[in-house]
């Protein structure tokens, strides 16, 4: 037998609040050979996703699924790995939950398997907080650098500002925020009188190419944040 020690958490990018994501089961057990599914219930969300992560290593992304999804999504990293989004209608409310189907089991699988619910576009309980990208599409020549541009409006002084990176089949990764810079080669020019904070990527590479998102937060807590609009790299 087979110990599938399944811990589930949400790590949020942005989070609204009421937004809950929980594990149906903690542990899941499986004989070699045969199929077995993890699966997790979430309120809402825009994507989920599936990590594995065995002892000592890093967690190691499986598959990502819009909670749109009609269809059965297969992992690229193991075509052994499926998910699909269900939803089902109970009492004028309605159930998700977003399971993860093993097919094949071996001993190799045993891992600990996390699950992620992501929202790139949050409503703000404060409407006079905004984002906005004014162009969806950007290309630049390998080698060269690029500006992506990002307006914003807020009232709160305690709001930080972050560029973030996604790239396809990817989590979001946090590139840059008015707090300094975290990536070499991308950097920002904050102008809290015009209320702009582009983002500069020197020596552009293939690589590079990404949808980029700009998010305004609160640097006290990341309980409420604000993603509008995406705008994609092309390089």
């Amino acid at each position: 037998m087979i110990l599938h020690s399944v811990i589930l958490f949400s790590t949020l990018v942005c989070a609204s609040n009421g937004d809950t994501i929980t594990p149906d089961k903690t542990q899941e057990f499986a004989a070699e050979g045969s199929s077995v599914k993890l699966s997790c219930s979430y309120s809402s969300a825009w994507s989920l996703l599936w990590y594995r992560q065995y002892p000592g290593s890093a967690p190691e992304f499986l598959v990502l699924i819009s909670d749109t999804a009609k269809d059965v999504k297969p992992s690229d990293v193991d075509q052994r790995f499926t998910t699909k989004i269900r939803k089902d209608n109970q009492n004028h409310s309605t159930s998700r939950s977003v399971p993860l189907t093993i097919q094949d089991v071996c001993v190799s699988d045993s891992a600990v398997y996390y699950c992620a619910s992501w929202s790139p576009v949050i409503q703000r309980c404060d409407s006079q907080d905004s984002v906005e990208q004014n162009r969806r599409f950007q290309t630049a020549v390998e080698g060269a650098a690029v500006t992506i541009n990002c307006q914003y409006e807020t009232t709160d002084v305690l709001r930080n500002i972050f560029w973030y990176q996604q790239k396809v089949n990817g989590f979001p990764e946090c590139m840059l925020s008015k707090s300094g810079q975290l990536k070499e080669r991308f950097s920002g020019d904050l102008n809290t009188i015009s209320k702009s904070f582009p983002l500069t990527i020197q020596d552009v590479s293939v690589s590079d190419s990404a949808v980029y998102y700009c998010a305004l937060t609160t640097t006290v807590t990341e309980t409420h944040s604000t993603l509008i609009k995406t705008l994609c790299s092309v390089v």
